[in-house]
């Protein structure tokens, strides 16, 4: 410590700690724009007049077309199963996702319906229970097509619809 100088820096206004930043911009880098609240996920590829190039929300789309594509796959094993049980001549019983959730782990099933009815009523639980009672082929396949056909990529033109 310099003598006389105390406890308080020499100088009179110092400088603050984030002296590189800019205090007056946006903290939101210009390759990540948003519009209307959502996000345009940008590309690090830059275009020929150097500006960041933005597709809207690939990345997602892609996830989104892959979920519903593996969704129609195990939709269409669980509908092959239906069908090769059919053929054995047993009893027709269909598969549903309750049964196959009861058939994995029956107690966490009941815990299920106990904690729905609980915090949010009998009622709920009868539109859930038709659901998990519903054939798994179908409770399958209809999110499958509808995440199938809201994330395919769009091509320009008449190549595809």
């Amino acid at each position: 410590m310099a003598e006389g100088a105390g406890f308080e820096p020499a100088r009179g206004c110092p400088q603050h700690a984030f002296q590189a930043c800019a205090i007056n911009r946006s903290a939101i880098p210009p390759a990540a724009r948003t519009i209307a609240g959502g996000f345009y996920f940008c590309n690090k590829a830059m275009a020929p007049n150097g500006q960041a190039q933005c597709e809207s929300g690939t990345d997602m789309r892609r996830l989104g077309y892959v979920i519903g594509f593996v969704l129609l796959i195990v939709a269409a094993a669980t509908a092959v199963a239906q069908i090769l049980y059919f053929v054995s001549g047993d009893p027709y019983r269909p598969v549903s996702i309750g049964s196959m959730w009861y058939a994995v782990d029956g107690n966490s099933l009941v815990g299920f319906q106990g904690l729905i009815e609980k915090n949010l009523g009998g009622m709920v639980w009868a539109p859930i229970q038709f659901l998990l009672t519903v054939p798994a082929w179908i409770s399958l396949a209809v999110p499958g097509i509808v995440l199938v056909l809201l994330c395919r990529t769009r091509e320009r033109g008449f190549g595809r619809f």
